[in-house]
């Protein structure tokens, strides 16, 4: 039955909300209510409203196309395009439902109408050892990226082109590169064995500088160009493209902390999704701009004290 799916959704973000502090439960409930508060804004007109019934269609297609309980879903459910369309519907639900207090409100039966077609997509992007090249173009010890490319190289490629191609385009390239960096978020959600973390440094303290300034390199060298060309086209936009690119090192530093804050070997982190999506969307929420710096500092400390169970101290 389709409530079935829903009840398992229900489980793992329960699961992983008694995982969070009081802190970050309340910053949670605060980010939840302004992005609710930022929808019923956005259909108040149009085209507004527009493209936020499209950014949301766009979210289900690529929830749709990486899920990785589709093949289950749609083998062992009885309804299976019900359940998925009802479990992204509900999910949806508080962007969505503000349209019907708005003059738009027809967005709603609009966006529900596109969303089932959603649920009929099967194509999915599998996990192969591929590329090999970026193992010799990526440095050994970041692994994270070499794996994470590997995996996700063609939907990369396309977005960064995007951004590239498209950067006369006032703040979409800073879209993209945000979209991209999202995606980057995913390659800390594993740990690597015991072995491989201890070859990368001699105690917590180098371990973690070294992955900080590691990744610095690479997210210059990534959004560098396209903040470049922007502010070519938008030269007023070029210290946005700055501010973007430090928030955007905190909540990737962020998300390593938070890696390792929780390390065990070989384990997949999962429970850290939740917080790193709040992390990334403070990125676009100028309410919560100094929120990923604060969430660097809290966390460094927990990641060090961490470490020290697998790597000898400072």
């Amino acid at each position: 039955m389709p409530p079935n799916l829903l009840r398992v959704r229900f489980l793992q973000f329960r699961r992983e909300w008694r995982t969070l502090g009081l802190l970050h439960k309340g910053l949670f409930c605060l980010l939840f209510l302004t992005l609710t508060a930022i929808s019923y804004s956005n259909f108040q007109e149009q085209p507004n409203c527009w493209f936020l019934v499209g950014g949301l269609w766009m979210a289900a297609v690529f929830t749709q196309l990486f899920r990785p309980d589709k093949s289950f879903v749609l083998l062992h459910l009885a309804k299976p395009h019900q359940a998925i369309f009802l479990e992204y519907a509900v999910i949806s639900l508080p962007f969505i439902l503000p349209a019907l207090f708005s003059p738009n409100w027809f967005c709603l039966f609009i966006f529900l109408a596109g969303l089932f077609p959603i649920t009929f997509l099967r194509t999915s992007f599998q996990i192969q050892t591929r590329f090999v090249f970026l193992g010799k173009i990526l440095p050994p010890t970041a692994f994270e990226w070499i794996a994470g490319f590997r995996k996700n190289f063609p939907l990369l490629v396309v977005v960064y082109a995007l951004a590239l191609a498209l950067s006369w385009v006032k703040m979409l390239p800073l879209l993209l590169l945000w979209l991209f960096c999202g995606i980057i978020l995913g390659f800390y959600q594993f740990s690597e064995p015991l072995l491989l973390l201890r070859t990368c440094g001699q105690n917590p303290a180098t371990l973690l500088k070294k992955k900080l300034l590691e990744m610095g390199e690479l997210l210059l060298f990534i959004c560098l160009p396209v903040i470049f060309l922007h502010a070519v086209f938008h030269p007023w936009l070029g210290l946005a493209g700055l501010a973007f690119l430090m928030l955007q090192f905190c909540v990737l530093a962020f998300a390593i902390l938070l890696k390792y804050s929780t390390y065990e070997p070989n384990k997949t982190l999962n429970s850290n999704l939740l917080l790193l999506t709040f992390a990334q969307m403070s990125v676009v929420l100028p309410f919560f701009i100094l929120l990923p710096i604060a969430l660097v500092f809290r966390q460094y400390r927990k990641a060090k004290q961490n470490l020290t169970l697998y790597l000898p101290p400072c």
